[in-house]
């Protein structure tokens, strides 16, 4: 078995090196941001049409219609070939996003009566939580700051009558995910020219 002796600073290079290929491959990212930033905004604008239209009862509903962005982020990320997205940080991104959602999904759809008004802080916050760790993995502080965007929207929240509560799912849905997606997105191109 061959070991090489490697300095301080050759360790310190060969680390950093590893860490900004994983932020570099996980960059693809900018993909899911940008198509879930939209669903949400176009969510929530139309949940908060049916409820100035008095019709509350259908804007939950509405939010079945986030199924859609789930499968096809996916399939989007089921595709990408392993050995261009496999490594520790984007595994650990995946796994995180994957359990937030799932959250997501369970209490959106199985503690909707229990939560009542609560329910769009919770989620919020829990969406916030994640965006910070995405954000501190992937050195990006226009994620971070979409994490405590969201996180201060979700607290606000809770003082907002339900009528304009969707309305911060549209907040969120730009400024936090699309907008930061779009980062990404750029970041990526300017990469590869």
């Amino acid at each position: 078995m061959n070991e090489t002796e490697f300095s301080p600073h050759d360790s310190l290079a060969v680390i950093t090196k590893m860490i900004e290929e994983a932020r570099y491959r996980y960059q693809d990212n900018g993909v899911a941001f940008i198509l879930w930033g939209i669903s949400l905004a176009l969510v929530g604008i139309i949940h908060f049409v049916l409820n100035m239209m008095n019709l509350p009862a259908l804007g939950g509903i509405v939010y079945t219609l986030l199924i859609v962005p789930g499968i096809l982020t996916g399939v989007y990320y089921s595709r990408i070939p392993k050995s261009k997205g496999s490594n520790v940080l984007s595994r650990i991104m995946k796994w995180i996003w994957i359990a937030i959602t799932i959250n997501l999904f369970i209490l959106g759809f199985g503690f909707f009566f229990k939560l009542g008004y609560n329910l769009t802080p919770v989620m919020l916050i829990i969406q916030g939580f994640g965006l910070l760790l995405s954000g501190y993995a992937l050195g990006n502080r226009y994620l971070l700051g979409a994490g405590i965007f969201t996180q201060a929207l979700g607290y606000v929240a809770f003082f907002l009558p339900n009528t304009f509560q969707p309305l911060v799912f549209v907040a969120v849905g730009i400024v936090a995910l699309l907008l930061p997606g779009l980062d990404l997105n750029r970041k990526k191109k300017k990469n590869h020219v």
